[in-house]
């Protein structure tokens, strides 16, 4: 029983690997194919000078050489410090109903934690004010 089990964790592992390999391939097709965009080039240099004090100044796709050498473990805690509403904004245009937009976002959005390790407790607390009636659910 115990040579099954192993077998099926490393069947699982194999798994992720094939997975994360097919994962960066597209990833790196879609950076190569971003830069050669001249409408991409443009953004990036745009994005760099009016966003150089936040996240936005970044280029999303990520450095080639990166995401050639990462490992299922680094991608996971990347999501984990990184790919949180502290890190995030939404942008909403239009003719809308502000209270239908909110609800629709705290629908899609509203289990989405943040990563408090990152942020001080007025921060914590300023977030949620905006984003939440529950402060208790993101503590």
């Amino acid at each position: 029983m115990h040579q099954s089990i192993r077998i099926a964790e490393k069947n699982k592992r194999q798994e992720e690997l094939e997975k994360l390999e097919n994962e960066k391939n597209v990833v790196l097709s879609e950076i190569i194919g971003n830069q050669s965009d001249s409408s991409r080039i443009f953004s990036s240099g745009l994005f760099k000078n009016l966003f150089s004090e936040s996240p936005w100044k970044l280029d999303s796709g990520g450095n080639p050489e990166n995401i050639k050498n990462c490992t299922v473990q680094q991608l996971k805690e990347i999501q984990q410090k990184f790919y949180v509403p502290n890190n995030s904004a939404l942008f909403v245009g239009g003719d809308v109903q502000h209270e239908e937009v909110y609800k629709l976002v705290n629908k899609i959005y509203g289990d989405w934690k943040l990563n408090i390790n990152d942020l001080t407790e007025e921060q914590v607390n300023n977030f949620s004010d905006k984003i939440t009636d529950k402060k208790e659910d993101i503590k």
